[in-house]
């Protein structure tokens, strides 16, 4: 996986799934900071397709994940 790269699903899963862990948060911890389920923060790890986009930059933001888009 590429950072600055990212084009599937389990790719923004792993990513999510790396800053949480260098944040030192659990799965319940983050959840509950951002009033999600900790089963629905799992999926999105876990890169399962279909996460709602809303859901998905509230958790980059959470963890400080700037997301930029370039033109090809």
């Amino acid at each position: 996986m590429n950072a600055n790269h990212i084009t599937t699903p389990a790719e923004w899963g792993q990513l999510i799934r790396a800053r949480r862990k260098q944040a030192g948060l659990s799965i319940d911890e983050l959840a509950s900071m951002l009033g999600l389920s900790p089963r629905f923060l799992s999926e999105v790890e876990r890169g399962k397709p279909g996460a709602s986009i809303g859901r998905v930059l509230q958790i980059c933001a959470a963890l400080g994940l700037l997301i930029t888009i370039t033109p090809k």
